[in-house]
């Protein structure tokens, strides 16, 4: 028992660790996934309607894209559920799930 224990108590200390450490660097690491994710954007017919660019910026992504409801994303929607790739994210979907989601 007391091995298992030691395992445990070294695991969930190295986890909390690595989640200060992430914790710490919030900022840039956001920045660096939202650099990856607007490389990939233009590659997709929602990334050619707002105009998006490898380099966009934040401010110039904040201006291009509205809040979105399901509604006004119904037009790329459609297009996905038919097989259609590089709608909104490169590739191609392979299922659809439904989620209760929020109420408005």
């Amino acid at each position: 028992m007391f091995f298992k224990k030691s395992i445990v108590y070294f695991l969930s200390k190295k986890n909390k660790l690595s989640v200060e450490n992430w914790s710490k660097k919030s900022i840039i690491n956001q920045q660096k996934i939202f650099n990856r994710h607007v490389n990939i954007l233009p590659k997709t017919l929602f990334g050619k309607n707002i105009k998006s660019h490898p380099n966009m910026s934040l401010l110039e992504f904040r201006e291009a894209v509205s809040i979105n409801s399901y509604e006004s994303l119904s037009y790329y929607i459609e297009k996905i559920s038919n097989g259609e790739k590089n709608i909104l994210w490169p590739g191609q979907v392979l299922y659809f799930s439904k989620t209760s989601g929020t109420t408005s």
